[in-house]
C-alpha cells in the first residue's frame, strides 16, 4: 500500500511524478494506485475516465487488484467502490457487461485474489445449484485465505452435500470461522448446526483446536 498522507506539497509533487512515470513505464501497481487516486479527488482532480484507463492497462499488466475491480465495474454497470460517484453519468464510462466481469474476475481469481475466487463460486454456483463441484473449489481456494463470505459458502456445500462429500463437522468447521472472521450472519447457522450435530449423537464430538482450512 502506498502511503502518501502528511507528505509536504513538494514530496506530494514528486510522489505524483514518480507514479506517473512508473504507470507510463507499465507498472501494473503504480497503474493501480494512480486510478485509486484520480477515482478520489484526495491529491489530483477526480477523472472517472483516466481511473477507468489505468484500472484496465494495470489489469491487462495482470495485476489481480486492478482485474478483480474492472470484475465489479463490469459486473454491477457502473464505476465501483473507489469510483463510484452518484453524480456521475455512468453511462459515459462503462457499460454492464457481464462477460467482461467474469473474464477479469476469473484473471484475479487464477492470480490468487480471494474476493474474485468467491465471485467465481458464486457464479459456478449459480450455473448448477444442484451439483458444482468448480464452486466448492473456488470457495475453498478464497475461504483458505480467510475470506469470512468464502468461508460461509464453503460451510453450506458441507451442509448440504453439494459439490462435495456431506460433512457436517467441516461444515460447522467452516462456519466457525467465517464467524472468527466477521462474518455479520453466520453465528445462528454455526449454533444451528452445532444443535443439529449434538442431538444426532450423544457421541459425536468436533474438535476444532488443531484443525487448520488447509486440511479442508
Amino acid at each position: 500500500m502506498i502511503g502518501y498522507k502528511g507528505l509536504s506539497k513538494n514530496k506530494l509533487n514528486q510522489f505524483l511524478n514518480t507514479l506517473n512515470i512508473s504507470a507510463n513505464n507499465g507498472d501494473s501497481e503504480a497503474q493501480y494506485w494512480l486510478a485509486n487516486i484520480y477515482s478520489k479527488e484526495e491529491l489530483l482532480e477526480k477523472d472517472y475516465r483516466k481511473a477507468l484507463d489505468l484500472y484496465t492497462k494495470s489489469a491487462e499488466n495482470d495485476n489481480e487488484k486492478a482485474q478483480t475491480i474492472l470484475g465489479k465495474i463490469y459486473g454491477e454497470g457502473y464505476i465501483y467502490n473507489n469510483l463510484y460517484d452518484n453524480n456521475v453519468n455512468i453511462n459515459k464510462y462503462v457499460t454492464k457487461n457481464y462477460t467482461q466481469s467474469l473474464y477479469w474476475y476469473k484473471k484475479a481469481a487464477e492470480n490468487g485474489n480471494a474476493e474474485a475466487q468467491l465471485h467465481m463460486g458464486l457464479s459456478e454456483f449459480y450455473t448448477d445449484k444442484k451439483e458444482n463441484k468448480k464452486a466448492f473449489e473456488w470457495f475453498l481456494k478464497s475461504a483458505k485465505q480467510e475470506n469470512a463470505f468464502a468461508q460461509k459458502w464453503l460451510g453450506m456445500m458441507y451442509e448440504d452435500g453439494n459439490g462435495c462429500q456431506r460433512d457436517l463437522n467441516k461444515a460447522l468447521y467452516w462456519y466457525k470461522k467465517a464467524y472468527e472472521n466477521g462474518h455479520p450472519e453466520v453465528k445462528k447457522d454455526y449454533e444451528r448446526l452445532k444443535k443439529k450435530v449434538g442431538n444426532s449423537s450423544s457421541t459425536q464430538t468436533v474438535n476444532y483446536t488443531n484443525q487448520r482450512s488447509t486440511d479442508y
